[in-house]
């Protein structure tokens, strides 16, 4: 499966080192699409979920109110939670689920800086997309005289069905010894699918790009066509820069890369594509 997409959109303002960084998140169920007849669990009643941004070492303070029928809990990808093991939101190991109409507080210290994100930790919950970007900013990034401007692109994968009434019996079915995952109907991007995701450069030609793969099985190999990548992050670690043509990202991975929009070259564009004004950017699963 591969999908095409132009891009870029704008970040927002970020808080002051040592700030307390509060945030509410209602979690509930929403239709996202007029096309399909499928709830989804979402955050903030978006998909997905509203961006958190915070700078290292700062106090994240993030309420959750459960207005689900089910119990919930929200993991926090990527944070250490060093002396704070019981606000790393896992059922069962870490915390009691919240109940339906309760509410839960986290409190922890934002560390380490990078490229981090949060989903649901309950039964399916996020295999039916309680999913959300949180981002540790560095007072001084580690590259950032390499671009002008930055963008985020989460990637999940899409069924049709429910986790709970048919993925998740069919995955875990005594018939399926071969463990074989199922196969997504599509793919997602910033809660769009693919084809729909067009948003302007406006003029800027050095981007940072990070990618983080919410999808629940898929891998993707990403590419843009006609341009090197610059390699700046893994997860939440910083690398001396290099270059490759395409990478693969697997589940729960982030990967951040900066472009230069004057490298472009026509020859490393697929044969099919018409010269264009355009960039496009292939996930492919």
């Amino acid at each position: 499966m591969e999908i095409l997409l132009l891009f870029l959109t704008g970040m927002s303002a970020m808080t002051t080192e040592g700030a307390i960084v509060s945030q509410t998140l209602i979690i509930g169920t929403i239709l996202p699409y007029p096309t399909s007849q499928k709830p989804i669990v979402a955050v903030n009643y978006s998909f997905s979920g509203p961006l958190i941004e915070a700078y290292e070492n700062d106090t994240l303070l993030i309420r959750v109110i459960n207005k689900l029928a089910q119990s919930t809990t929200v993991h926090w990808h990527g944070i250490f939670q060093i002396g704070t093991s019981d606000m790393n939101g896992t059922t069962g190991a870490t915390q009691c689920a919240i109940p339906p109409s309760g509410e839960m507080t986290y409190k922890f210290r934002a560390y380490p800086a990078g490229t981090a994100w949060y989903h649901g930790h309950h039964l399916d919950q996020y295999a039916d997309r309680l999913i959300g970007v949180l981002i540790i900013r560095r007072q001084v990034e580690p590259n950032q005289e390499q671009y002008d401007t930055e963008r985020i692109l989460m990637v999940s994968d899409w069924y049709n069905d429910l986790a709970q009434t048919k993925l998740l019996s069919w995955y875990l079915s005594k018939y399926n010894t071969k463990g074989i995952e199922p196969i997504p109907d599509a793919i997602v991007v910033n809660g769009k699918f693919s084809r729909s995701l067009f948003v302007k450069t406006s003029g800027a030609t050095r981007i940072r790009f990070s990618i983080i793969n919410a999808a629940s099985f898929s891998m993707y190999t990403v590419s843009i066509d006609g341009l090197p990548l610059h390699i700046i992050e893994l997860d939440q670690t910083p690398v001396v820069p290099y270059t490759v043509s395409s990478f693969m990202i697997n589940a729960a991975q982030r990967v951040s890369f900066y472009v230069n929009l004057n490298e472009f070259d026509q020859n490393f564009v697929p044969p099919d594509v018409p010269p264009t004004k355009s960039i496009y950017i292939r996930f492919k699963s």
